[in-house]
């Protein structure tokens, strides 16, 4: 009898938060068993509000010369009935030869879905577990997450126009036409961003006060309930858009030549536009691929 399940899954926030759907499928499959989730520091916190894990292990990640982090690391992978490893990435291959676990799921051990580079790392995570004998039924929705927050009159929009500052080749440098174009057609706009991208919301919110800016001002729960509430969302290639999309907010990614979207591409009702150059997207090309534009 399977009693205590480890599920390894670090971040980045939106590899998370696409992962929720299969760690709750995990414990369905494994019902009754202990559940133990190791993340990162940074995602600990989400990880216990989701419920469902009875234990959260929040260690950093060990660059290769840091052996006390690995012996941490090998410490938490031992004990554990079945080890779900929803990272599969070389660290997590060290782990498992480190820890000479018997019962991996995971590249490591054979399940390679991963490595098909036609279909989304959702879809590869999921083929690995029916490998394994576990029925995934749906992404999760993050309704778990909302957070009260008195939101702007509808209809309303989210624009996302930031993107990490180490990959500026991520943000589309036209938000501020497309907030002019929204704004005739009578959307109130909310900007969503983070404050290392304060001047760049700024510079969109000072065109009109229809604009509401809410540059550093929520957190990732009152974003659910914003997005809940939205008619829709277009950002760039960012973690807010995967949590976004989840909830079920019609939304517009805009993808560079960084990033593949057949590989990460928002999971629920997104819809995108890829250029090498996000500069080659046209204000009206975006306009025409609105959710509900036909486009």
């Amino acid at each position: 009898m399977v009693k205590s399940i480890l599920i390894i899954k670090l971040g980045a926030l939106g590899d998370l938060v696409q992962s929720f759907g299969l760690m709750r499928a995990i414990a369905a499959h494994h019902d009754g068993a202990r559940i133990t989730v190791m993340t990162t520091p940074p995602f600990a916190a989400m990880v216990e509000q989701s419920g469902i894990a009875d234990t959260v292990i929040a260690l950093p990640r060990p660059q290769f010369w840091q052996w006390g982090v690995w012996r941490d690391w090998v410490r938490a992978a031992r004990g554990h009935d079945i080890v779900y490893d929803l990272q599969n990435n070389d660290r997590t291959e060290i782990l498992y030869r480190l820890s000479g676990h018997k019962n991996w799921v995971g590249k490591a051990t054979g399940y390679d879905a991963q490595n098909d580079k036609n279909i989304h790392m959702y879809e590869a995570h999921r083929r690995n577990l029916a490998r394994a004998g576990v029925a995934v039924f749906g992404h999760d929705t993050l309704s778990w997450m909302g957070e009260a927050i008195e939101a702007p009159d509808k209809p309303y929009a989210l624009l996302i126009p930031g993107s990490a500052p180490q990959h500026p080749g991520k943000r589309w440098p036209y938000f501020g036409d497309l907030a002019k174009a929204l704004l005739d057609r009578n959307i109130t706009l909310v900007l969503i961003g983070t404050d290392a991208e304060a001047d760049l919301l700024t510079s969109i919110a000072k065109q009109d006060d229809r604009i509401v800016n809410l540059c550093g001002r929520t957190s990732l729960g009152q974003l659910v309930t914003l997005a809940q509430q939205a008619q829709c969302a277009i950002g760039n290639d960012t973690g807010p858009m995967h949590i976004i999309a989840a909830t079920g907010c019609p939304t517009l990614s805009l993808f560079s030549g960084l990033t593949s979207p057949e590989r990460y591409h928002p999971l629920g009702d997104n819809k995108i536009l890829q250029s090498d150059d996000l500069g080659n997207l046209s204000v009206d090309m975006v306009l025409n691929s609105l959710p509900g534009s036909g486009g």
